[in-house]
């Protein structure tokens, strides 16, 4: 890194009126020095004078460290929440294999009571051939079936019977009269006057009537000081505007300001001698909102053009100050508008192509977001996005009559700041007024005693090897996010053995369910179905690993175009080996494609298939056509049947809903 050097002559001597940098020994030209900031300097150890060739360096060096310090230590974060997180997977872990050796002796325990019971159930076979028990069941289900198709006409009827009084009127434009007053005037015009207002229950307008804000809730800049105002228009208040610009401000941001055109004279009575402005209209409506920066003609000031946006209107102003350029970037969102993603996605985009140019930047306006509220999402989302751009709001207290921080003023690092004021609301508009300042100079930094002793050693450093403290934070960096990816590898790893894991309790545990119903069906005296429901039961366990697979045409080999569809489904996570056996439900046929079974090795492979069903209808067009299906039992067919029927049969009474059979069987 080249040092910036610069000869001095010797014997030269620095008294009070002089002042030198506290890094190099470069005594500035006396003319270049404000003279009220010498008193300051010779009465203040803290206050230090540093040239512009020492200053890039030491805030080269400040903004090269703070965020490799401030990244570290969000990596060291996040591999201790990595940590913690993959030790209570460990611990779960742990917890569901003790489950399923639990359940696995259970099941064992019940399979050698399935074998005793087998002689029972031959026994009982022979002497019962036909239960009364299931004739009385199916009469009850005829019975339950019957009831819920009344209720449910007794529902259509009642609804009917509440509506036949009712009126429905659209178009009715809302005004400041009562809805009530309006619907009696068009009811007793069409009845001639035979209808009394007592004869109207309730009036309810259908659509949700809309607020939007016309008021000026602004953010008022000034290099001096920088203020809030809200008045109904600057046409209307234009003597407000005039007596606040006389006093002292610098820069003045105005939003909502309803002024229509540049050209209208209200702009100019409101600006004392000496000012200038830059504004923006509304696009398609310039008489609602609008945005108005009044400066002082002694800075230069150039509007930067921006794009409309969707979501807020907005200026920017490129002032340059000595040495120095300040980017002013108004904002002001429609009340009338949702807080959207698009929101805050154009409000990063803007701040992006501003933090890009390097220097300082002001952002002010009012948000309409309430960040008075710690756990509003908006709020978060507002503040996470100045965090990210070293925004830093000096705006803490109410800023509107009915309560709310909706105003704020934010600013870089290099812009710091001071003596924000907010007075209160209702003066000139329902938002109060916000006062800040901020410097012009930037070559003078307050030091405290810990600085000032190290400084000393900082000047005696000739040369600071930024590439040697880049390249040792890069390894560091590597080296963390190494570790991180081991850490999340084994934590996908844990968490794909806890969804088996899962998989195989909930299967246990429906096994179990199943044979217990059966014993309390047996020890009720309904056991006549019993057998059946076992064998339903072993038949519907030999199917859960199965797949059917229809209209896939007949060719050499059936497993490769298999294992394109899984993979395709599945983003390759299913195997070759997963795929047991393939077999043809039927003789080949010439115009049939007939179905395949696919007998898989467990069931999650096959859970994993039918979760992803849904990417069928981007498989090539060869495989278009081909879908797949669970195995069911004779049983389980009969009741999808019955499901899809009564999904037909709701459609069609509805006429207007459409009703489909989900879910596994």
């Amino acid at each position: 890194m080249s040092k910036d050097t610069r000869s001095t002559t010797k014997g030269i001597k620095v008294g009070v009126n002089s002042v030198t940098c506290c890094f190099c020994d470069y005594v500035p030209p006396a003319e270049s020095v404000p003279k009220d900031i010498l008193p300051a300097m010779n009465n203040c150890r803290n206050l230090g004078y540093i040239c512009d060739g020492c200053l890039r360096s030491f805030d080269g060096l400040k903004t090269l460290t703070k965020p490799i310090l401030d990244k570290n230590d969000e990596i060291e974060l996040e591999i201790k929440k990595i940590s913690e997180h993959t030790t209570a997977l460990c611990k779960d872990f742990c917890e569901l294999k003790q489950l399923v050796v639990a359940n696995g002796d259970r099941l064992n325990q019940i399979n050698s009571v399935d074998n005793t019971l087998d002689k029972s159930f031959d026994n009982f076979k022979q002497q019962m051939n036909e239960s009364w028990t299931g004739i009385v069941k199916q009469g009850i289900d005829a019975v339950k079936n019957d009831v819920k198709i009344v209720q449910r006409t007794l529902e259509v009827v009642n609804t009917i019977k509440e509506r036949e009084n009712n009126v429905i009127i659209f178009n009715l434009i809302e005004s400041n009269r009562k809805d009530n007053d309006s619907v009696s005037a068009i009811l007793r015009s069409l009845t001639d006057n035979s209808i009394k207002d007592d004869d109207i229950l309730r009036g309810k307008l259908m659509i949700p009537k809309l607020h939007v804000q016309l008021l000026l809730n602004s953010p008022v800049l000034s290099s001096k000081t920088e203020s809030c105002v809200g008045a109904k228009s600057v046409i209307a208040k234009f003597n407000v505007v005039y007596q606040l610009l006389s006093g002292g401000l610098d820069i003045f941001l105005l939003c909502e300001t309803l002024h229509g055109s540049p050209e209208d004279p209200s702009i100019q009575l409101a600006m004392p001698p000496g000012f200038s402005f830059l504004q923006v209209l509304r696009p398609h409506d310039p008489y609602h909102g609008g945005l108005i920066v009044f400066f002082k003609k002694m800075f230069k000031a150039r509007k930067i053009e921006v794009p409309v946006f969707q979501t807020f209107e907005a200026i920017i102003v490129e002032f340059s100050f000595k040495r120095r350029k300040v980017f002013v970037f108004g904002i002001c969102r429609p009340g009338s508008k949702l807080v959207t993603s698009l929101f805050f996605g154009e409000l990063t985009s803007v701040l992006e192509h501003l933090f890009a140019l390097g220097d300082g930047l002001i952002v002010a306006g009012d948000f309409k977001i309430h960040i008075e509220r710690p756990g509003d999402t908006h709020s978060i989302n507002l503040l996470e996005i100045f965090d990210s751009f070293q925004l830093t709001n000096v705006v803490n207290e109410l800023t509107h009559n009915l309560g709310g921080t909706l105003d704020l003023v934010a600013s870089t690092p290099d812009i710091p700041l001071s003596n924000c004021r907010v007075d209160p609301s209702g003066v000139y508009s329902d938002h109060g007024l916000i006062n800040v300042s901020f410097s012009k100079y930037n070559n003078f930094k307050w030091f405290c005693d810990t600085c000032n002793n190290v400084s000393p050693d900082i000047k005696s450093s000739t040369e600071i090897d930024t590439d040697l403290l880049a390249k040792a934070v890069g390894r560091s960096k590597q080296e963390l996010m190494i570790k991180i990816d081991g850490l999340t590898d084994a934590s996908k790893i844990i968490e794909s053995e806890l969804r088996n894991i899962r998989c195989a309790v909930k299967l246990n545990d429906e096994k179990l369910s199943n044979i217990n119903h059966a014993f309390d069906e047996m020890r009720t005296g309904s056991g006549a179905n019993v057998e059946k429901k076992l064998n339903d039961a072993t038949d519907i366990e030999k199917r859960e690993k199965n797949l059917v697979l229809f209209r896939l045409a007949e060719g050499d080999g059936d497993k490769e175009p298999i294992m394109t569809i899984f993979n395709h489904l599945t983003r390759n996570e299913v195997a070759e080996k997963a795929v047991v056996k393939v077999t043809r439900l039927g003789k080949k046929q010439e115009k049939l494609n007939i179905p395949l079974l696919i007998s898989l090795d467990g069931v999650e492979s096959k859970n994993l298939i039918m979760d992803n069903v849904s990417r069928m209808k981007s498989l090539d067009d060869v495989l278009k056509g081909v879908w797949p299906s669970h195995d069911l039992s004779n049983d389980q067919r009969d009741e999808l049947k019955k499901l899809i029927n009564d999904a037909k049969k709701q459609e069609s009474v509805s006429g207007y809903f459409l009703f489909k059979v989900r879910g596994p069987p």
